[in-house]
């Protein structure tokens, strides 16, 4: 997605919100500086990225990912918004989460929401392309790409929804 909508070359520095130790960095961006926001005591995969516990102060990066972290928080719009405060202008935002549900099973609860069962576990919210679109929406940012496929994680398969957000445009 960042080869086919991103010029590589305009991003100087990420973060990876939420990011462990630095597992899901695209390969495309390895040579960036790179910052995982993370409490982990994990070891990094690379030794070259930083770690920190809590958001930097004045600073700002030109691509920042949010990667299967949506699905685990109470208010995701008051979340994003915290996060895209540290966006460039210009700058991208990368939202990954599984879709929980069929299209189906969305599309019915749309219609009639006090008739579907969904038992939380550790996911309190249920995602879609279109619930990706219009997160990105209501955050004013520009949407680049979403969409969705299906990922063999190797216990279960599932289907992930990737979403890419551009902040302002670059100058």
């Amino acid at each position: 997605m960042l080869k086919k909508y991103v010029d590589i070359n305009n991003i100087k520095n990420l973060l990876d919100w939420g990011g462990g130790e630095g597992r899901f960095i695209p390969t495309c961006l390895l040579d960036k500086e790179i910052t995982i926001l993370d409490v982990s005591n994990e070891p990094l995969v690379n030794a070259k990225y930083l770690r920190i516990a809590k958001p930097p102060e004045l600073t700002e990066f030109d691509y920042i990912q949010i990667c299967h972290v949506l699905e685990h928080v109470s208010e995701p719009k008051i979340f994003l918004e915290r996060i895209i405060q540290y966006s460039s202008y210009g700058g991208y935002v990368y939202v990954e989460v599984p879709q929980d549900r069929s299209n189906n099973d969305i599309e019915m609860f749309k219609k009639q929401p006090t008739k579907m069962k969904h038992f939380i576990h550790e996911h309190l919210n249920l995602y879609s392309e279109e619930a990706i679109v219009a997160l990105g929406k209501a955050l004013g940012l520009e949407v680049v790409c979403v969409n969705s496929k299906w990922i063999d994680l190797g216990w279960h398969n599932s289907k992930i929804v990737s979403g890419l957000f551009k902040k302002g445009k670059l100058s």
